[in-house]
């Protein structure tokens, strides 16, 4: 394990993901559209998360400062889906209790599912293909 964290973070990301799955409750006030959209976006987290991980075979490094400090310059899939359950914690708490008119939530999911669907774009655009991670 890389980074400067390394084993000690994991530890610590999967202590908050088992927490939020713990207590994370369906969200109960979310139209069919809404639940589509975190779908998609849970989707898309996890090939990215499988991108990364195949990224690790070869000679690319990962480009998101971000997670470099956390796992280093080749994280597995295993480190990049912990990060993942952590943000997608964070994003579900944040967008369950912003409020539905205006179509808000829609807003922020279809700018997220934009973000990660350019950043699944970009791993294909660099050689990480289409990845399952199944």
């Amino acid at each position: 394990m890389s980074g400067v964290f390394g084993k000690p973070l994991t530890i610590c990301l999967a202590v908050v993901l088992t927490t939020l799955c713990g207590c994370g409750h369906a969200p109960l006030r979310w139209d069919m559209t809404e639940k589509a959209l975190l779908g998609t976006y849970v989707g898309t987290s996890v090939i990215d998360a499988a991108q990364t991980g195949k990224f690790g075979d070869n000679n690319h490094v990962e480009a998101n400062p971000a997670v470099k400090v956390f796992f280093g310059e080749r994280p597995t899939f295993v480190e990049m889906l912990a990060l993942k359950a952590v943000i997608f914690g964070a994003v579900w708490a944040f967008l369950n209790y912003v409020p539905t008119k205006h179509a808000q939530r829609k807003i922020y999911l279809g700018l997220l599912n934009a973000i990660q669907l350019g950043t699944v774009c970009w791993n294909v655009s660099n050689g990480a293909g289409l990845v399952l991670p199944f």
